[in-house]
């Protein structure tokens, strides 16, 4: 049977509140979802946008993207809990595309006018109206299918393996020194005896190796930190490029000095041999008399004999 107008918008309206993700809704999925699983339910989904400060617009989920992290709130039972996000979905209105943040959707259900304003605007597009509802059936099942998810042993242990070692260094250095220590204390008597000789002697090896290599990290992340805070400061890989720079310089130099020496006739010199170190002029060093300055006194004149009577 034909049916009627209302029972069409209704019908419509249905379907597009059931491809609607509201904001609590959307932050949940990504942040308590794998990302595969978040994936699948938010792409080609349908949310409500903020526009202005007082109007909405319905656009279509196109996309996940990475971007800074930020905070977005959510409302839950003890409250408004801010939780932090670093994705951002790329949003599709007809033949435009933007990017927006979650705290830009809306937590309402969207209206009978924004749908009637998002089917127009997909028609001039050159973009069937049944095409979408058909899509909004299937994604009201993928979205029903992400509410039910629940986790599984395998779930689990692939994110498990996907976070950081929360072990910082100490922890790591106290764990190997405590291995290394143990494996020394299983080579006595007793330990041998429980124990293959070679067995202990490879835990013992490995434990050292780890050992090493983590006071080796220690000791350079210590040396980054401390140029890291004195930035007009060379490190050493710096200094011995920037001497090695200056090496190359000088003996090039060097080597164009002794090809122009050579070009012009005059005598071949070795830039790589050491100038004798003879002196181009030598300083007279005997003392010489000025006149009136310091010499010997000239001896006494000898005295007359008294005149006879």
């Amino acid at each position: 049977p034909q049916e009627d107008e209302e029972t069409r918008r209704r019908r419509e309206m249905g379907l597009l509140l059931g491809a609607q993700l509201r904001h609590d809704e959307l932050a949940e999925m990504l942040l308590g979802l794998p990302e595969e699983e978040a994936e699948i339910a938010i792409l080609r989904s349908f949310v409500r946008v903020t526009a202005t400060q007082s109007s909405y617009v319905l656009a279509e989920v196109s996309g996940i993207e990475r971007s800074a992290p930020y905070t977005v709130p959510i409302r839950r039972d003890r409250g408004v809990d801010a939780r932090t996000l670093a994705v951002q979905l790329r949003c599709k209105r007809g033949a435009s595309t933007r990017l927006i943040k979650i705290t830009s959707v809306s937590n309402q259900e969207a209206t009978e006018a924004e749908f009637e304003q998002w089917k127009r605007l997909s028609q001039r597009a050159g973009v069937d109206a049944e095409y979408y509802l058909e899509q909004m059936r299937q994604k009201a099942r993928d979205l029903q299918d992400a509410r039910n998810f629940s986790y599984g042993e395998a779930q689990v242990s692939r994110r498990l393996r996907g976070r950081p070692n929360p072990e910082f260094d100490a922890q790591k250095e106290s764990r190997m020194r405590f291995l290394v220590q143990c494996a020394l204390s299983q080579m006595d008597i007793s330990g041998i005896r429980d124990y293959e000789a070679d067995e202990l002697d490879g835990r013992y090896r490995e434990a050292n190796k780890g050992l090493q290599v983590q006071e080796q990290r220690v000791a350079a992340k210590m040396q980054d930190d401390w140029f890291e805070k004195r930035p007009n400061l060379f490190s050493l890989t710096v200094i011995n490029q920037k001497n090695k720079d200056r090496q190359i310089r000088d003996d090039r130099h060097a080597l164009m000095f002794a090809l122009q020496t050579e070009q012009s006739g005059a005598a071949a010199l070795n830039p790589f041999e050491r100038r004798a170190c003879r002196p181009i002029v030598a300083w007279d060093t005997k003392l010489t008399e000025v006149e009136g300055l310091g010499g010997p006194a000239p001896p006494p004149a000898p005295a007359e004999a008294p005149a006879e009577a």
